[in-house]
């Protein structure tokens, strides 16, 4: 993995990397949360204020409108935070964090949505015809255009600011753990057990299913030496999870929502696996960083 010591881990040396300027970005990250948290409650107040009738209020208020606006306020926040600390406390190029040139390819960041949603619904597909039971239509196509565009705008963001925070974790991290493979190992297993704690059905499963995930999102930022792929791919798994195919139990006004209880997790895992296997080799054709998988 050439690039990624070229890219990733000398550039984690560059400007200020002392452990305490980490510390100095934990806090401000703590501050950030409560701050985007403040500002996101007031803009709902605010907003909720300006709708024209208590049924468009009673709408707003059914759906978790209020908690993704909120969390798009509190993402925002981290990632101006993050962007911040980079430029002024370790003083080093923020947009280091987005691409080893500093600039996102928009066209193939839109491709990378679409290529996942698509593999997202044909292994959808595969768990309806194994368990058709498990999976009921909603029936809110007024209430799914209007949010559609409001949440996929949460989710750009959030995956951007997920990302960006993975990469700024990376570099730290690298000062200790300086193999690739090992820094992206143990950052997957550590996200992994986060996840998977509590988690009352098939704990093992989730725990593997995020393992594998995040491991292959990390591996492409390293890869490409840019954030683009991992962007849109976790952009339109959120998307997707939020508006397509949700847990029963969920207030958003998804189109199709699934008791998980009747499906298979051992099949879901292996579709996860052959989605990130497609999802490579898709653009693997495109890239020269993936054209060797290591």
């Amino acid at each position: 993995m050439r690039g990624m010591r070229s890219y990733f881990l000398e550039a984690a040396r560059q400007g200020h990397n002392q452990f305490s300027k980490y510390l100095i970005t934990l806090g401000l990250l703590v501050v950030s949360v409560f701050a985007g948290t403040a500002v996101g409650l007031l803009g709902g107040i605010l907003y909720l204020q300006e709708l024209p009738n208590p049924d468009a209020i009673e709408l707003f208020l059914e759906v978790p409108s209020v908690f993704l606006f909120v969390s798009g306020w509190v993402w925002f926040s981290i990632l101006i935070a993050i962007l911040w600390s980079e430029e002024k406390i370790h003083r080093r190029s923020a947009r280091g964090l987005l691409s080893v040139d500093g600039t996102v390819r928009l066209r193939r960041l839109g491709l990378a949505v679409l290529v996942w949603f698509g593999l997202r619904a044909i292994s959808t597909l595969v768990l309806y015809i194994t368990a058709p039971t498990a999976y009921r239509w909603r029936g809110t196509i007024q209430e799914w255009l209007a949010f559609s565009p409001f949440i996929l705008f949460i989710c750009l963001l959030m995956a951007i600011a997920l990302l960006v925070f993975i990469c700024y974790v990376m570099r730290g991290a690298s000062l200790i753990l300086s193999r690739p493979r090992v820094l992206i190992g143990g950052l997957a297993l550590g996200i992994g057990m986060l996840v998977a704690i509590g988690q009352d059905t098939a704990p093992m499963l989730v725990f593997l299913q995020n393992v594998f995930f995040v491991f292959f999102i990390l591996f492409l930022v390293f890869k490409e030496e840019c954030i683009e792929l991992s962007v849109g791919l976790v952009a339109a798994d959120y998307f997707y999870n939020f508006m397509f195919v949700v847990n029963e139990t969920s207030p958003l006004p998804a189109l199709f929502d699934v008791d998980i209880e009747l499906t298979s997790r051992t099949l879901s895992l292996v579709l996860l696996v052959v989605r990130l296997g497609s999802f490579y080799y898709w653009f693997r054709g495109q890239s020269q960083h993936l054209q060797r998988f290591f």
